[in-house]
């Protein structure tokens, strides 16, 4: 996957708090569900791999339209069974991602409708 151009954090303000690692988890639940540009599904990716992000809003991202955004939540090493079912419900190159992702159990596997190992 091709890896998209940074924003400038002095044009896109949003992004750079998004992307901030002292980001309080509460602001990265408003930003995760924030959809009123276009702009903001770079602000939305940039919380999906934010480690503060908490784990309601990692399911919230996993859902979202852009598949960017989804590759992110895909791309998290710590994402969890439930957010990989998800993932795995949206189609495309995340759920292949998910499908394969280590944090999958026999259940999330199932419920994803993946054959359990």
């Amino acid at each position: 996957m091709a890896r998209r151009p940074v924003p400038d954090p002095g044009l896109c303000p949003l992004w750079a708090l998004a992307a901030n690692p002292a980001c309080p988890p509460a602001t990265l639940m408003a930003l995760a569900g924030r959809d009123l540009v276009a702009a903001d599904t770079m602000v939305r990716a940039a919380a999906a791999g934010n480690p503060n992000t908490p784990v309601e809003a990692l399911a919230c991202l996993a859902a979202d339209l852009s598949p960017h955004v989804r590759s992110v939540v895909a791309a998290r090493a710590d994402v969890d069974a439930d957010v990989l079912v998800v993932l795995a419900g949206g189609g495309g190159s995340p759920a292949v991602a998910a499908a394969r992702h280590p944090n999958h159990t026999a259940w999330s596997r199932a419920a994803a409708g993946f054959l359990a190992d």
